[in-house]
């Protein structure tokens, strides 16, 4: 296993899998997603670090700091 986060590893494999739906991501864990109704925990790309979660959220809610907040 990655100890490392590859979010373009998981992308890739959300794009090449029409079954797939939500992504769920938490800092300090690994990635899982829905395949087909259940939850599925990616062990290939590695765990996400907060900071990276920091960064995503950030991307997410730019133009609305407060959203952003409510998060931290």
């Amino acid at each position: 296993m990655s100890s490392t986060f590859d979010i373009e590893q998981i992308l890739v494999l959300i794009e090449k899998n029409p079954n797939i739906s939500d992504l769920h991501l938490s800092g300090g864990e690994g990635v899982s997603y829905r395949l087909n109704g259940e939850i599925v925990r990616e062990e290939q790309a590695g765990k996400i670090s907060n900071e990276a979660i920091e960064v995503v959220l950030r991307q997410l809610f730019q133009g609305n700091p407060q959203r952003f907040d409510k998060f931290l």
